[in-house]
């Protein structure tokens, strides 16, 4: 016979992991720094641990779109950096995150130049666009500050889960309109977002190079 005490035993044994387990997923927070370069092209680090210490540090960029997992060789608590390096890299070709006191990271390459990354203020912000094939489009805006400026998208879609990063050529944050330019495509798109509190309008309005406009919902 299964006794009361042996239910209250079994119950904790089952539940407190599961507890603890929820508990550690909440933690683990991504952080993503970008960088825009003078050549029009664009990067991202993504820092997914806690809020102290990550746990395994990304990359992606708007030439190669795809997330790349970084090895983590080391970390420097007093200087808060990070020593890594890419798969498949030489033994001296390593790179060096610092995070620094105004959130933003500066990259230390391998022949010593330096990259300043402006920290992406939280969550993404959603966009999604329906087709009427039935497929969908997303896009999810990454913001630095509490202005919500666009320092880097993100483009994936129903036929194809893998998010890619869409390059940033130029932009009028006062307006909220940028050019931008697509993975493997030479001709440039423009994005209006359109955000009015008063009016309650949100929305992405992407104007494709043939003069098409697309519109984004947000989510």
């Amino acid at each position: 016979m299964i006794t009361k005490k042996l239910l209250i035993v079994l119950f904790f044994y089952f539940t407190v992991p599961v507890l603890l387990l929820a508990q550690t997923q909440e933690k683990q927070k991504e952080r993503a720094y970008i960088c825009h370069n003078k050549n029009g092209t664009s990067e991202v680090v993504y820092f997914v641990g806690n809020t102290s210490v990550a746990m395994h540090v990304y990359y992606m960029s708007s030439k190669n779109p795809t997330r790349v997992k970084l090895n983590v060789l080391g970390y420097d608590a007093r200087t808060r950096t990070y020593t890594v390096s890419f798969p498949n890299a030489l033994k001296d070709e390593t790179y060096k995150f610092s995070l620094m006191s105004n959130a933003n990271m500066q990259c230390r390459n391998p022949d010593g130049t330096l990259q300043t990354f402006v920290l992406s203020d939280g969550k993404p912000l959603e966009y999604v666009s329906k087709n009427k094939d039935g497929s969908s489009e997303r896009l999810l805006l990454l913001t630095s500050d509490t202005q919500h400026h666009i320092e880097g998208i993100l483009y994936s879609s129903s036929t194809s889960k893998s998010k890619m990063q869409v390059a940033i050529v130029s932009k009028n944050d006062r307006l909220k309109k940028y050019k931008v330019r697509f993975p493997n495509k030479a001709q440039l798109y423009t994005l209006d977002w359109q955000r009015d509190k008063e009016v309650g309008m949100n929305q992405v309005l992407l104007v494709h190079p043939d003069g098409i406009a697309q519109v984004f919902l947000a989510r």
